[in-house]
């Protein structure tokens, strides 16, 4: 299997979903509903939606990075979580990668698949037991990531200059060592 970038948006956004919710697992229905708004987000192919999110699933399930944690059969649904590779692949692109194109298409996507669902949070409203899970902590989350996000394209750009310098030193030092 090859991973695409939908699939690392699938990834870390069922992770972040974890995350926010402080759970292991996720169910069936609450798994759709993330990747089909990581789809929405993320892809206009015409493919129907529901279709979509299948093919997804699948391709997560025959990769060995989504896996069952109830032990229910394939066909039925129950409770989902992502496997240790999943999670050190997640870990790599977010973490460990300074922000080239493909981590900044998967790190505005969450961003934006959280800013979303806090919206529609905060227009339902609710008391302040309510405010802080449903809205308050998400925002806490997209504001971290996009510290995180801002400071990963910095190291990016730093290595693309520094890049840039060693190349420049080595074409003039050919140049010097031609004489022109």
């Amino acid at each position: 299997m090859s991973l695409s970038t939908r699939h690392i948006c699938c990834l870390y956004a069922i992770m972040a979903w974890l995350q926010k919710n402080g759970e292991a697992s996720i169910a069936h229905e609450e798994l759709r509903e993330v990747i089909f708004r990581v789809l929405a987000v993320i892809e206009q192919d015409g493919e129907l939606p529901e279709k979509r999110v299948t093919h997804t699933l699948d391709d997560l399930r025959q990769g060995q990075l989504l896996i069952r944690s109830d032990m229910v059969g394939l066909n039925s649904s129950g409770r989902w979580m992502l496997s240790p590779l999943a999670k050190h692949v997640v870990d790599f692109f977010v973490q460990e990668l300074t922000l080239d194109d493909q981590s900044l298409v998967i790190t505005t996507t969450t961003i934006r698949g959280l800013l979303r669902e806090s919206e529609g949070e905060a227009r339902q409203g609710g008391d302040a037991g309510w405010w802080r899970p449903k809205v308050s902590q998400p925002l806490e989350l997209v504001v971290s990531e996009l510290v995180q996000s801002i400071d990963r394209r910095r190291r990016g750009l730093d290595l693309r200059q520094e890049q840039v310098r060693t190349m420049i030193r080595q074409h003039l030092e050919l140049r010097w060592e031609e004489g022109d």
